[in-house]
């Protein structure tokens, strides 16, 4: 790469002279590009609205910001009034009431029996039926 980028015409005619080789040969396709270059005017153009866009966006948010630290300002004003005049409460003196007042009525529906007399006869068992009742077959 260093001797495309400092211009040696000896290296990069050899270079050249490898890529067409191997074009010739077909292991190198060279795909002309479509028309979809974008020209630098338009870019810029892009990359301006872009930017104002994002100014305009900026000055939104630090008009935001602005009321949003007066109403700050306003509020810590008027607390310090009413702690000043002493209408402000010292404590919180709600009480709430942390019962629980659901119930939940939890009873089992299955009835099981409790003798399991079941029993299975192994001798009329068919090996070709699986304990899903589907057929399988056996591999070889």
């Amino acid at each position: 790469m260093k001797y495309i980028l400092e211009g040696d015409e000896k290296e990069l005619g050899r270079v050249l002279r490898e890529q067409r080789i191997r074009i010739g040969r077909g292991l190198i396709k060279i795909t002309p590009i479509s028309g979809t270059l974008v020209h630098e005017d338009y870019t810029l153009k892009a990359i301006e609205a872009q930017v104002k866009e994002l100014t305009e966006t900026l000055a939104q948010k630090d008009g935001q910001i602005e009321s949003l630290s007066s109403e700050r300002d306003s509020l810590r004003a008027r607390m310090t009034e009413m702690e000043a005049s002493g209408s402000m409460p010292e404590t919180d003196e709600k009480e709430i009431d942390m019962k629980d007042s659901k119930t939940l009525n939890i009873t089992d529906s299955n009835n099981l029996p409790e003798d399991d007399s079941m029993s299975i006869d192994m001798d009329n068992v068919n090996p070709s039926v699986n304990t899903s009742g589907k057929k399988t077959t056996k591999k070889k």
